[in-house]
This record gives structure tokens, sequence and C-alpha cells, in this order.
């Protein structure tokens, strides 16, 4: 099976299907009403948001079958070769995890604006437009990306361990942010903000390629890993 084929593909697709549909509309029920009560209660929570904290835990199960001995004989005798089944885990993630995801959102929105259409605060609240932004996405395939690779390569507690390495990441980021403030003696709030907003204005073409740099290294990583666990 050196070869990809479209009808392994497809077996791959509806095998996950046939085996998750329950806990997808599980998700995205429990993210609709999460989303209406935070909008009843008047909370100002942003769908990016949302979408961002929902994401760890869709993703979950990606790889799950390393943490159980008979899953993983089921995935191994699984008719499909390492191509495949990342191709397929990839469209899942990207695709099909996004857009269940944004469909909660935006039924939670309309929900909201047919019960409360004269209320300013739910008028304000994110659009079809304003959800589907080119940039957010973008980040949200890198965020997306890296747990593709931890849900491989981590054998128990995938999710959590990925948080936790995040977690510190930004702590370090942070850390150089505030040593590099200190050393060009910005000290005041205002020349932050200005700092801030000068450099993701003048090298947003730098995001853009470290994102994308993100995404293949990270997929190119998760195939390998894939690949080394299976043999």
């Amino acid at each position: 099976m050196k070869t990809i084929s479209f009808n392994r593909l497809k077996y791959l697709f509806l095998r996950y299907f046939a085996t998750h549909w329950k806990r997808d509309l599980t998700v995205v029920g429990a993210l609709f009403v999460l989303r209406t009560l935070f909008n009843y209660m008047h909370f100002p929570f942003i769908d990016n948001t949302l979408i961002l904290i929902a994401t760890p835990f869709v993703m979950g199960n990606m790889f799950n079958f390393l943490q159980n001995k008979t899953q993983g004989v089921d995935y191994l005798l699984c008719p499909a070769n390492t191509e495949e089944k990342v191709i397929a885990n990839l469209f899942l993630v990207h695709i099909y995890y996004t857009a269940i995801l944004y469909l909660a959102c935006i039924l939670s929105h309309y929900t909201v604006l047919l019960i409360y259409p004269h209320d300013a605060l739910f008028l304000t609240h994110s659009t079809i437009k304003d959800l589907i932004d080119y940039n957010f996405l973008e980040a949200l395939f890198a965020f997306q990306s890296i747990f593709i690779f931890t849900t491989v390569y981590f054998k128990k507690n995938a999710v959590l361990k990925t948080l936790i390495s995040f977690a510190a990441f930004l702590f370090a980021i942070a850390v150089i942010t505030m040593v590099t403030v200190i050393c060009f003696g910005i000290t005041n709030a205002p020349d932050k903000i200005v700092l801030e907003s000068y450099i993701m204005e003048k090298y947003t073409w730098g995001i853009h390629i470290v994102n994308w740099i993100i995404i293949l290294f990270f997929w190119v990583l998760s195939y390998f890993r894939l690949r080394e666990t299976e043999v």
C-alpha cells in the first residue's frame, strides 16, 4: 500500500464518523449551550477564544490508540497506510473539527439575536464575517498542528502535557518581552502598546511565515512519529 487510495481514505472517514458522531454532536451541543449562556449572562466572551479553548479537548482522541492495547491493535489492522492515516487526520482536525466549532458559535450567535433582537450588547458580537478571519485561522491551524503531533508523541495525558508545554513557552515569551522592554527603557504602558503595535504591523509577513513553518514542521514530525510508532 505505497500509493494513496481515495477508497481507503473514504473508509477512514466513514470509520471515524461511525465511531465518533455521537461525541461530536455532544461537543457541538455543549459549546452551543455554553456560548448561549455566556451571552445570556452578558459575559463578554470572544468566539475565537472559545474555539481555542475547545480545540485541545476536541482533539484529545486523535491518536489515543497509544493508551489502549485493544485500540492499538485495531488501529494497526486498519487497511490504510501511514500517509493515508495522516492525511485523514489532517483533514479531520483542520477542516472538520474547525467547522463544527465554528458551527456551534454561529448557531448560538443567531439564536441569541433571535431571542434578543434589540439588545445592543448581542448585536456587537461576532458575525460570520468576523469569525472567519484568515489571521485567526492561520494561528489556529498552527495551534492544531502542534496538538496533532503531541497526541501521537505523548502516550498518556497528551492534552495536559501539551497545555503545560504551552504555558511554559508563553511564560518564556513573557520573560523575553519583559527583558526587551527593560533593555529599551520602555517603562510606561502607552509606549509598550506603541512598540507592540509597531512590531505587529511591520513584521506581519514574518508572523505568517512562522505560522506556516510551524504547521508544515509539525505535519512532517507527526508523520515520522506515527511511522515510528507503527514499527
